[in-house]
């Protein structure tokens, strides 16, 4: 039984016998499990959302620890103590302060020194809720739980005069190769019954045994094998591939069923920029003084798709009108900001001229062109 279904459990005894607060709490707890993403209801998501709360440093000792356990509402409603006790609170504060000691971070190479610590129950009731809690953050502000190696992807920058202003200078920021999106994001009926089909296959082959096994296992087994060869070529191996984890199996005795909630059958997304930070930032530098922040934008990725060209008769959808291509297209897009030179044109100056002029910055502009 993994963490999550445990806490599905606690919710499901809690809803039975709490008040309207209480129940209000819960009920909005089990739709964010239900809706969460099958990634978001792992056991590795829940020892890292306990993770990242022994990463930040406790003063307290450990006492957050047991408020926070004495706050839940489905502990409330159900009059259950915490299994954690103080001193095994106190315990895991410790360890967590121990690694920061080393210069290193609290991680899963850790969870079994923590089980040993607070006990196994206390330990997944523990993640439970800090996982809860995890959830209850709206998804736009939720902190990003993995530890990945950050890579930083090229753009093209690209500068240009105004023509109406020569005091104005234009930057467009056009994404490179590897931050466009060509995927599809949304699963279509075919491929789900394709799916389907291919699970339900694979169960028929298993024994009783076999099928207790995770399902990544029924994938190394030689009918899972041809099963999966078999789906590879009906949707392509990064289709296939991916399908699995877009819609989850579930297993009933044999019969195989898939979550079907994501599917839809909407037409195919766009080739779209992908990977942009939510913020970004220009500064400048001029001659030999220390950059300066120049101005800021959020881009806003549902405009910036590459659509299909050539779709009218008329030659106005023509690539050269896109917003990677065209000044007056691209400043349409996204948030607008203006940065003007004062006093002098720009024309024929270079950052070593322009170190003692005068700047100020007006609304006007876009990104990714941004002038």
């Amino acid at each position: 039984m993994t963490i999550v279904e445990r806490r599905k459990a606690l919710l499901d005894e809690a809803l039975a016998v709490a008040s309207a607060p209480e129940y209000q709490a819960l009920t909005a707890e089990a739709g964010r499990l239900a809706a969460a993403a099958a990634r978001d209801r792992t056991d590795r998501a829940c020892w890292l959302a306990l993770l990242a709360r022994l990463d930040v440093p406790d003063p307290t000792g450990g006492a957050h620890l047991l408020d926070l356990l004495a706050s839940d509402p489905a502990l409330t409603a159900l009059g259950s103590p915490p299994l954690l006790t103080q001193q095994a609170a106190r315990s895991l504060v410790s360890t967590a302060r121990e690694c920061r000691a080393r210069g290193t971070r609290i991680g899963l190479g850790d969870i079994s020194t923590l089980r040993d610590a607070a006990g196994p129950e206390a330990l997944e009731e523990l993640a439970g809720v800090m996982h809860a809690q995890w959830l209850a953050v709206p998804a736009p502000d939720r902190p990003y739980l993995e530890r990945d190696v950050a890579v930083l992807l090229p753009l093209r920058l690209e500068t240009m005069l105004s023509p109406e202003d020569d005091h104005v200078l234009w930057l467009r920021i056009v994404p490179d190769e590897a931050s466009i999106l060509r995927d599809d994001p949304t699963p279509k009926p075919a491929e789900a019954s394709q799916l389907a089909a291919m699970w339900q296959e694979i169960a028929s082959g298993l024994s009783p045994a076999e099928q207790a096994l995770d399902f990544a296992d029924w994938l190394d087994k030689p009918v899972g094998r041809q099963a999966f060869a078999t789906l590879c070529t009906q949707v392509g191996p990064g289709r296939a591939a991916w399908l699995t984890t877009a819609c989850p199996p579930a297993n009933n005795a044999g019969t195989v069923s898939i979550d079907t909630s994501q599917v839809a059958d909407a037409p195919p997304a766009p080739n779209r920029v992908g990977g942009l930070p939510a913020r970004l930032e220009v500064w400048w530098a001029f001659g030999e003084d220390e950059p300066e922040f120049a101005e800021a934008a959020q881009p806003d990725p549902a405009v910036l798709v590459f659509d299909v060209i050539g779709s009218t008769q008329d030659g106005t959808d023509h690539e050269r009108n896109r917003w990677w291509a065209d000044w007056q297209a691209a400043k349409s897009v996204g948030p607008r900001h203006r940065d003007s030179f004062a006093r002098q044109p720009l024309s024929g100056r270079t950052a070593h001229h322009l170190r003692d002029w005068d700047r100020r910055r007006e609304p006007g502009g876009a990104c990714p062109g941004t002038d």
